[in-house]
């Protein structure tokens, strides 16, 4: 819109300023093509700028998006790592207690692993809450049964407590796998 008021000026100060008309059309050819290569400049200027600015703008987005990446890789690490030194201190109390199925339940070898659960229960707060309450459950029952245990008069009491024990402490486990797995599968 500038432009073309720039050119009506310029083509009515044209016609003033020559008395003839051979003298306007002389000059009214280099005065188009100089509006013409003006006009051309800024077009080209605009253009630039902008894809100069778009173009920053998509290299902040990468930044962000590769940032954005590495910190997933980096929490997606961190719940693999806690749920890998879980897992492995709820088998290992598993199978401890497990044992008196075999008449070789120890007291002590049972305590030590319900201590290392207790060494890396701090890793549940990079997991969700589902994974917390299986895990924690999990603890308590196994808990709950070196206690029977405990109290028992026989091995044969023993085993039949953790008979009817036992299929609960596995969906436990089940559920503290299958809410990692939905806690992996939601990112």
């Amino acid at each position: 819109m500038v432009y073309v008021v720039l050119f009506l000026f310029g083509l009515v100060f044209a016609v003033k300023a020559t008395d003839n008309f051979d003298d306007f059309t002389k000059l009214l050819t280099p005065y188009v093509a100089a509006i013409s290569a003006m006009l051309a400049a800024v077009i080209a200027y605009i253009n630039v700028a902008r894809q100069t600015k778009l173009s920053l703008k998509v290299e902040q987005l990468k930044a962000d998006l590769t940032k954005d990446v590495e910190l997933v890789k980096t929490s997606l690490a961190a719940e693999s790592i806690a749920f890998s030194e879980l897992s492995r201190a709820m088998n290992a109390h598993y199978f401890s207690v497990a044992k008196v199925e075999e008449g070789q339940f120890n007291a002590t070898i049972s305590q030590a692993c319900d201590d290392a659960m207790a060494a890396v229960e701090y890793q549940l707060m990079r997991l969700s809450d589902d994974c917390r309450l299986a895990f924690r459950t999990f603890w308590q029952e196994l808990h709950v049964a070196e206690q029977k245990f405990a109290m028992a008069a026989s091995n044969d009491e023993r085993v039949a407590y953790w008979q009817t024990r036992k299929k609960r402490v596995n969906q436990l486990q089940k559920e503290f796998e299958d809410a990692f797995r939905a806690q992996q599968s939601a990112r």
